[in-house]
């Protein structure tokens, strides 16, 4: 079968959406419809996050998204909540009926068992679809489960993307019950697919497929709005694993040499208040800017105004590390010359020497190195740049890889 000839059905399941740092699965959703398929969305949860890219807006995600019913948090309201939906809806009362069935439900109390029923309540009325693919590992233990009470039909795969493989919470066992009900797994990256096959995965069952940009979208300016000064930019979640500690402490040893280079941080997280402590400690309050959490729009400008990209990621004390760290592909599709770190999966999506430089994990002097270098060689920054671009084109776009991923759904049915 052609992957085009039939229009699917399809469900997505999320842990939260809309949320700004997961454009990988905004960009599958948006090729899938644009391809004339039907996407449904089920979160496990509403994303706390006020801001949302445009595309959710132009295409209406929204109407198809499928959010569990709040939980009150009061016992005395969750009881009268659960009396009212059980006996006006019929649907509650079917729910209620198949997990009076499973013994851990009947264990728990009230307010657990109405997250339960609000958690499932979705799929009630529209459990038929010819793919249904889960987003992280512990969504495709989600997806089993709803399966198993007959809330949910079709075939199942499950993308892993890097925390839900190398977090030690995740240790033997985890995936057990995936193993058996998924029909084949998605990994982003050779790294990836190692680590699975070492916790148990069927080789056999995975697909290596790595997420991309529309360049289309990432067009750089022919010139920077201000020339006169080098601008390094981080674009990340604030958390242990993306190393900023590192790149900031590497950045405070060349501002003597070159007090006219800034450098520009996108993004939010559990870390932002300790990078900025460090910042004011280490005098660089003019320098190291936090922008916090933006759109893409607006982070395409950032791109577009900076001369080196910078991700210095590590692997967290807990295990969480990089699957593939789409912002640097984003970078190279912006012509702009990236410093990252041999880490998992990143080499795969990083030329070292060709459209930018990879140093080892928490190496402070070895990134100081790369960034001088970068910084007094203007002509390599463009060359990189021009390398990168014609690198993303060839293996990370968009378009492509949807292709791939309609003939991976194909081949399931």
């Amino acid at each position: 079968m052609n992957e085009t000839s039939k229009k699917l059905k399809i469900a997505f399941l999320v842990e939260r959406f809309p949320k700004l740092s997961e454009t990988f699965i905004l960009n599958q959703i948006s090729y899938l419809i644009e391809a004339g398929h039907k996407v449904d969305i089920f979160p496990a949860g509403k994303s706390e996050e006020t801001k949302v890219h445009d595309e959710i807006h132009r295409l209406g995600l929204l109407q198809h998204t499928f959010y569990p019913p709040k939980v009150p948090q009061n016992k005395i309201w969750a009881w009268l909540k659960f009396f009212v939906l059980v006996n006006i809806k019929p649907a509650v009362r079917k729910l209620v009926k198949l997990l009076d069935s499973q013994d851990f439900y009947r264990n728990q109390d009230m307010i657990r068992r109405l997250y339960l029923i609000s958690l499932f309540y979705p799929f009630i009325s529209k459990n038929k679809y010819d793919i249904i693919h889960c987003h992280f590992g512990p969504t495709g233990l989600r997806a089993v489960f709803v399966r198993s009470l007959g809330l949910l039909d079709g075939k199942m795969l499950t993308t892993f993307y890097g925390y839900d493989i190398t977090h030690r919470g995740m240790g033997e066992n985890y995936y057990q019950n995936l193993f058996s009900n998924s029909d084949i797994f998605i990994v982003i990256s050779n790294f990836i697919r190692e680590k699975a096959i070492s916790a148990g995965f069927d080789k056999n069952k995975i697909v290596v497929l790595p997420i991309g940009v529309n360049p289309g979208e990432f067009i750089p300016h022919k010139q920077k709005t201000d020339k006169n000064c080098i601008r390094l930019l981080s674009v990340a979640r604030l958390v242990e694993k993306k190393g900023l500690y590192y790149s900031i402490s590497a950045f405070h040893q060349l501002v003597e040499l070159h007090p006219n280079t800034f450098y520009d941080i996108v993004g939010d997280g559990e870390l932002m208040k300790p990078l900025m402590e460090l910042v004011t400690f280490l005098g660089l309050e003019e320098k190291v800017i936090f922008y916090g959490e933006k759109k893409k729009v607006d982070i395409i400008n950032f791109y577009r105004n900076s001369d080196i990209f910078v991700l210095p990621s590590i692997t967290g004390s807990d295990g969480n590390s990089e699957g593939q760290g789409l912002v640097l592909q984003e970078a190279q599709a912006m012509q702009l010359p990236v410093i990252a770190t041999l880490h998992n999966g990143i080499p795969e999506g990083v030329m070292d020497g060709i459209t930018g430089y990879l140093v080892p994990e928490k190496d402070i002097n070895a990134l100081q190195i790369k960034m001088k270098y970068l910084i007094e060689h203007p002509r390599v920054r463009k060359d990189m740049g021009n390398s990168g671009r014609k690198f993303i084109e060839h293996k990370f776009d968009n378009f492509h890889l949807g292709k791939k991923l309609e003939k991976i759904y194909s081949d399931l049915l």
